[in-house]
């Protein structure tokens, strides 16, 4: 498998010797912009802060609210905000973007299944780590009575 042209970069090739982040260093007519937008603050990130700090168990670590796996190692990652999973979906419920009810602690991978996964995922990665996302379908029922309402 080629690897990007950049210097440092071991992803893999995506168009013109370059992997997709660093599609701009193009020299051909047709280079594409560059991927980085800028975005308009949503005022996540800082109650993500306020959660993880409120968060936190009595021996100042982190845990998964579904699997109670450890979470400290994410944190001032790129995957940081993948751990605070929005009960609601913030499309279907803006309202509850920045209720910090609306969010609980999880890893990526519980993240994913959340968002992408199926019932059977869900369950098979309950039966695999012995946890229950009971925990989310509850709060998730209260939370639509909540804006139902």
């Amino acid at each position: 498998m080629k690897t990007c042209k950049a210097d440092g970069c071991n992803y893999p090739v995506f168009s013109h010797l370059f992997c997709k982040q660093h599609q701009y260093l193009r020299d051909d007519p047709k280079k594409p912009k560059p991927m980085n937008k800028a975005r308009k603050p949503t005022g996540e990130k800082s109650m993500f802060d306020e959660i993880w700090d409120e968060r936190q168990q009595k021996d100042g670590s982190h845990l998964s609210e579904i699997s109670k796996k450890p979470l400290d190692a994410y944190h001032g990652t790129i995957m940081f905000p993948s751990l605070f999973l929005h009960i609601l979906p913030k499309g279907t419920w803006p309202d509850a973007r920045l209720d910090k009810d609306n969010i609980l602690l999880g890893n990526p991978y519980e993240h994913a299944l959340i968002d992408a996964g199926t019932a059977k995922q869900r369950q098979q990665y309950e039966q695999e780590n012995n946890c229950s996302f009971q925990i989310f379908y509850d709060k998730q029922e209260q939370l639509k009575q909540k804006y139902n309402e």
